[in-house]
């Protein structure tokens, strides 16, 4: 009991300190990259629009596309999305796939290459097959432009590589990059992938914005946090008393790192940036 009570303190203490990054709102006007973490409950949905194109890179759960994401890109004037990237196979990142696949005209799937053998699989590429949309898995290092000069860097070597049993490890890793400006995308990784990305690209990894890993889970690499070495850490997923965000999480960025931290729970992140300066804020959904 005494356990779930300090747990409960320093959840509110968190929400507390997530708190005082909402008040400040996106003042970057002449932007030609946005980005929003939108608020889906417990999963990841984050929507990359530019002056050409509209990347989603997953969709939360079912429930959640239903209720809160397809109403916020419907509120954007959204009808197309050029790049659906899903990330890995797990219900918090693509349970309402199906439902954006049926909701939107897509251009292109992404996919992390695996092929678990379960309901949800099946449902997806079921709807994409249906929809006759084309699908492949991103090769490493590949530069996927999501503007003339914005784009994405695939890092984890691992996908489609079957290489991990967890799936998480397997999950679609990028850095986006703008100009001056890279943002780290982390998914759902977990201490194997990172420390295979620490190894390999180490050099490359230091990033403006880190969206953290696995909603904030404590399994992380210590190097690989401290080699993106933030300026603005973002977290995705609802705030639990236990377990999301792990305070160790929290301690490594916002003590040892020394991030600015920001949480969509409740109000989704907005991340406007010109290639040269940027900005953070929460909005209304």
């Amino acid at each position: 009991m005494i356990r779930i009570i300090l747990a409960f303190i320093l959840s509110l203490s968190m929400q507390t300190l997530f708190a005082a990054n909402y008040a400040g709102k996106n003042q970057l006007i002449n932007s030609a990259l946005e980005v929003y973490l939108v608020n889906v409950g417990h999963g990841d949905a984050i929507l990359l629009k530019t002056e050409s194109k509209i990347t989603l890179i997953d969709t939360g759960k079912a429930d959640a596309v239903e209720t809160t994401l397809i109403p916020f890109l419907n509120r954007l004037g959204i009808t197309h999305i050029d790049y659906l990237i899903l990330t890995h196979n797990h219900t918090d990142h693509i349970g309402g796939a199906k439902r954006i696949i049926e909701s939107f005209s897509i251009g292109e799937v992404l996919t992390n290459g695996t092929k678990p053998n379960d309901s949800l699989y099946r449902e997806v590429q079921t709807a994409i097959s249906d929809h006759h949309l084309p699908s492949r898995v991103p090769s490493y290092r590949e530069k996927l432009f999501v503007s003339k000069d914005i784009w994405l860097d695939f890092v984890n070597k691992e996908m489609g590589s079957y290489s991990f049993k967890d799936e998480n490890n397997n999950s679609i890793a990028s850095i986006l990059n703008y100009n001056k400006l890279k943002i780290f995308l982390a998914s759902d990784l977990e201490q194997a992938s990172q420390k295979k990305i620490f190894s390999q690209i180490k050099t490359e990894l230091p990033s403006d914005i880190y969206k953290v890993q696995h909603h904030g889970s404590k399994k992380f690499d210590p190097d690989f946090i401290k080699a993106i070495n933030p300026k603005d850490a973002v977290f995705s997923g609802k705030i639990y008393p236990i377990g999301f965000p792990s305070s160790k999480t929290v301690k490594i960025l916002g003590k040892d790192v020394g991030a600015r931290l920001y949480y969509n729970d409740p109000q989704t992140i907005m991340i406007s940036s010109d290639g040269e300066k940027y900005s953070v804020g929460n909005i209304q959904n």
